[in-house]
């Protein structure tokens, strides 16, 4: 499992198992924590406490060496320890390609730089999220306008379904095709599976069906719309696009696969090798399926399927309901259609969501981030830009939502430290979005005085020298909180 790796930066949050160590984790917040974070990662609702680097890595050491006893309130088996091995450059990360390893120094400077090539996995009708992504990495501005010059970006696929903005995605897809084009960039948008039975939706009882007569083709067009709606689609946007001719018949001539710079980019963990011998011709073969409605949903039933594994299992393991283990499949998709690298998204059921998966020996980048899963999932862009360190960039989400986030988490949290902590978070954040800070109460000043106490109570009796650095900076920005308080409580009286 690819595990993104950081700098020590006095930005980076405590680990939930730090707040176990310290003693301070209370059983409801196990449970919140259980209830509400994939299990392979706990970034989101980590409490951001700023340590001192040196603090930090005496801290890293510490769990290491205690990692035999970590706390594990599900009896499961051991999870990596989330600070270890973790780099973080900005809001960029890098990751591994292929066997290289990190790569922790800038890019050698040339006299010709290459173009930016991004990809971005299945966005599934989650419009803003999408723009934020694009933004993140400056290819559009905020008025959503295309500035990212000769850069190239790659869309897996699934547009639509699930999220309920799918036909804005399309339209914006469309757009910025175009816009990229003038000033000499490239958008390469792919079809995915949910792509295609909303097409062979939208073309509606086109006839396609009459020449079967085995079957009724009435059962057959509802099948479509079964198929369809039972998988996330909605009604009102296949009635608008079958009205939207041009933007239907630009939909349905999306490619299936598509080669740059060694980078093989699909849908997804498919053998494509069974449609043909050629890029062209099984982008060809799939332009002429999604010209009817019954073609439409041949298409979908040959793109939803999975033909080997991405996660869970060995890079040569292939279990019994897979055709290839991860590397055989990825070898033939590479050996028949070119490429040294493969890019696709498609499956995220066993994907941590916070990064890319890099499998079958480096060699493959599954992207599907799981956007329309989880509202706190922002995605992520990877960066692919050949002779260049390979990053990912983490989607920052709006002001409004990290304030609500914080308050949400600060109205449940029992435990007077991370509550001191949050509230100040929440105060941050305020002052960032330019609100009058809301004000400090007498329960805030007593969960300081808590908090205080906590610590000064676990120096006591600590014995570990490692730790009580970490406690003595926690101290010290207890005291730093308790002056600014003091000082807002203060201008409120007057």
């Amino acid at each position: 499992m690819l595990e993104p790796v950081a700098k020590t930066t006095s930005q980076n949050p405590l680990a939930w198992e730090t707040w176990q160590k310290l003693g301070i984790l209370s059983k409801s917040w196990v449970r919140v924590f259980q209830r509400n974070v994939y299990p392979h990662t706990f970034y989101d609702l980590n409490v951001p406490i700023r340590l001192p680097a040196h603090d930090l890595a005496h801290l890293e050491q510490h769990l290491e060496q205690s990692a035999s006893d970590r706390f594990n309130p599900l009896g499961e088996q051991e999870r990596p320890d989330p600070l270890k091995n973790v780099k973080v450059f900005s809001k960029t990360n890098l990751i591994p390609m292929n066997s290289n390893p990190f790569d922790d120094t800038s890019p050698t400077d040339s006299d010709h730089s290459p173009t930016p090539l991004y990809a971005i996995g299945d966005i599934h009708g989650e419009f803003d999220k999408w723009l934020g992504l694009l933004q993140q990495v400056g290819l559009i501005n905020l008025e959503g306008s295309w500035i990212g010059g000769l850069s190239r970006l790659v869309l897996v696929g699934d547009y639509v379904d699930r999220g309920r903005q799918g036909l804005e995605v399309l339209r914006t897809v469309r757009r910025l095709q175009e816009e990229a084009r003038h000033v000499g960039g490239k958008l390469i948008a792919l079809l995915g599976n949910h792509d295609a039975i909303m097409i062979a939706n939208a073309r509606g009882r086109d006839g396609s069906f009459s020449a079967l007569e085995y079957q009724n083709p009435t059962v057959l067009y509802e099948e479509i719309e079964t198929n369809h709606y039972g998988n996330g689609g909605y009604r009102y946007e296949v009635e608008v696009l079958r009205k939207d001719r041009e933007l239907l018949e630009w939909y349905a001539q999306l490619p299936l696969l598509h080669l740059e710079d060694g980078v093989l980019f699909a849908h997804g963990n498919i053998d494509y090798q069974q449609f043909g011998s050629t890029i062209g011709q099984v982008n060809k073969l799939f332009k002429m399926l999604c010209q009817s409605a019954r073609g439409g949903m041949e298409a979908f039933i040959l793109l939803t399927v999975r033909n080997w594994p991405v996660d869970g299992v060995s890079d040569y393991e292939r279990p019994a309901r897979y055709l290839y283990s991860p590397l055989e499949g990825i070898g033939l998709q590479l050996e028949t259609f070119g490429g040294n690298t493969y890019v696709h998204g498609h499956t995220p059921e066993n994907v941590t969501t916070r990064q890319p998966l890099n499998y079958a020996a480096g060699k493959a980048f599954n992207i599907d981030h799981a956007l329309c899963y989880h509202p706190d999932l922002r995605g992520y862009v990877l960066e692919i830009t050949p002779s260049q360190t390979i990053k990912y960039h983490v989607a920052k989400p709006p002001p409004q939502e990290v304030l609500s986030r914080l308050r949400e988490r600060h109205s449940l949290e029992q435990v007077p430290l991370k509550r001191v902590l949050l509230r100040d978070q929440i105060r941050e954040q305020e002052d960032n979005m330019h609100l009058e800070p809301s004000p400090i109460s007498p329960a805030d000043l007593f969960d300081l005085k808590q908090a205080l106490a906590e610590i000064q109570n676990l120096q006591r009796v600590n014995s570990d020298p490692d730790m009580e650095l970490t406690l003595s900076s926690l101290l010290e920005q207890l005291w730093h909180i308790q002056a600014d308080w003091i000082l807002q409580q203060l201008g409120q009286r007057s």
